[in-house]
């Protein structure tokens, strides 16, 4: 015990040198341990989540891009298709096709355009509130709501994708009628709403003041319950029963982004890829469990190499810890011959230089540990805010 004493005197004497040391071997050591675990994790939480959405159908383009955007809401390009599709596809009676219009934001929020089947086979359920029902109703992740305060009765507002081009996404207050129960799923950080709230923000339909109590500037003709007004008429940001909501074009023109299909059957799968198979084919059908496959086999090697890059580190910090122990004892020297005419014999002294390296070695032990942990602790967040 008093051999342990000393050392640790000697280490808390000598603690700016030491400090540095066990710095520099929590950090090297850490490091790899951490990749590993946010791999791991990365890996589990993108693949439930793609197998939770059997299959996706979307315009010919970046396959992982549309998974992506299908599964965490990313803002990544992936093309459009027209509405109509959806009915194409629910007109399988094997199949329930679920639209996901994206790109927009609440702040930093993503607004999700879809409709209450999304809900359903996601089984998403509430913590307060009610589905959205109508253009203009929207529902709320948990933890969006709780970073927020939000609640039924609220109101959610679009944000501009443009500061220069107000016209082509048109700012819009959605009431929020429901807050999600936690899931541990991108939904727990978005607004989702129908699909015609978020052609409204796009700029493919609007609503207007209540025409009954317009200025009389702003009518053109009154004739009983008919009222007409101008083009003057201000755009009404909030759609409600009052604003009289209207659609610029078919709505089975209007673009979305792409189609969560959720087949009944394995065979009501197959059959849906294969008819989309031809080179001419206008939309591709994308299995997302697959993909993530096929990226994580990718990953797997590409982390190989930067695990073996940062063993490499690790092991030359550990040749500059030696290094700087060794230079250190030199510069000892009279200290241990103090040691030595006390009485203290060379395998006590031995046994205080090794209680001093154990001891660093056991802290920097410790140290990986902690980091480590704490990396898998916030793994998932980290994760969800990179996708």
């Amino acid at each position: 015990m008093k051999v342990l004493r000393l050392a640790w005197a000697a280490l808390w004497f000598y603690r700016r040198r030491n400090g540095l040391l066990l710095l520099a071997l929590v950090l090297c050591g850490a490091l790899p341990l951490s990749l590993h675990v946010l791999v791991q994790r990365a890996e589990q939480m993108v693949h439930a989540r793609a197998v939770a959405t059997p299959l996706v159908v979307a315009a010919r383009g970046s396959a992982l891009e549309q998974v992506l955007a299908g599964a965490y809401f990313s803002d990544h390009d992936v093309g459009s298709v027209p509405a109509g599709l959806i009915d194409e596809l629910n007109a399988r009676t094997d199949v329930v096709a679920v639209p996901l219009l994206l790109g927009f934001h609440a702040q930093q929020a993503p607004i999700v355009g879809t409709n209450p089947d999304y809900l359903r086979q996601r089984g998403l359920g509430r913590a307060s509130g009610r589905w959205f029902m109508r253009p203009g109703e929207c529902v709320v992740g948990a933890d969006l709501a709780q970073a927020r305060g939000l609640a039924p009765g609220s109101v959610v507002v679009s944000s501009p994708e443009s500061a220069f081009n107000l016209a082509g996404s048109y700012p819009i207050e959605m009431d929020v009628v429901g807050v999600l129960a936690p899931h541990g799923s991108p939904d727990d950080g978005a607004v989702l709403c129908d699909v015609r709230t978020t052609w409204a923000i796009a700029g493919y339909g609007h609503g207007h003041q209540d025409a009954a109590s317009a200025d009389a500037s702003l009518l053109l003709q009154r004739d009983g319950k008919e009222v007409v007004v101008n083009a003057a008429m201000p755009i009404a940001r909030r759609i409600d029963a009052g604003s009289g909501m209207h659609l610029h074009g078919d709505p089975a023109a209007l673009p979305i982004s792409l189609a969560l299909v959720f087949p009944a059957t394995d065979k009501a799968g197959t059959l849906l890829r294969g008819a989309y198979l031809a080179d001419d084919a206008p939309y591709q059908v994308i299995e997302p469990a697959a993909e993530i496959t096929e990226l994580f086999a990718t990953v797997a090697v590409v982390e190989w190499w930067v695990q073996l890059g940062l063993a490499a580190a690790f092991a030359a910090t550990l040749l500059v810890a030696v290094l700087v122990m060794t230079l250190s004892l030199r510069q000892r020297d009279k200290e241990f011959r103090t040691m030595r005419l006390l009485g203290a014999s060379r395998s006590r002294i031995a046994g205080i230089i090794a209680g001093e390296l154990g001891m660093l070695l056991m802290l920097a032990a410790g140290g990986m540990v902690v980091v480590t942990v704490a990396v898998h602790m916030w793994a998932g967040s980290l994760i969800v805010g990179v996708l």
